[in-house]
């Protein structure tokens, strides 16, 4: 099986891509990497598993339709999809709802 899983390195991304990996699913894993968390701790967060066979990663702004539409061309393999990408911290999240669309689902 194969897995896109957006917002890939938060906790919650790690921690689904590192159990996927351990049953043996292929991963294309995504994050925007984005100044609101800082990005060298997020990439700190994945270095265990960025060396593993099956996980390719791709930094990714989710709200950009069409780079999604690209990645799900370039990986076609792809048969199910984690959405974990959200916007971190919920005052950032009340203040720009406009930003915080759902692209994914016109794929699924």
């Amino acid at each position: 099986m194969s897995a896109l899983v957006t917002g890939a390195a938060g906790f919650t991304g790690f921690h689904i891509c590192r159990t996927l990996l351990e049953r043996g699913d292929s991963i294309v894993a995504t994050d925007s990497l984005n100044s609101r968390i800082d990005a060298q701790l997020r990439l700190d967060r994945l270095a265990p598993i960025r060396s593993e066979p099956g996980l390719g990663f791709v930094r990714l702004e989710i709200e950009q339709r069409s780079a999604l539409a690209t990645l799900l061309d370039r990986f076609p393999h792809i048969d199910r999809i984690i959405h974990l990408a959200t916007v971190a911290g919920v005052r950032d999240a009340r203040l720009n709802l406009v930003s915080t669309p759902r692209p994914v689902s016109r794929h699924i």
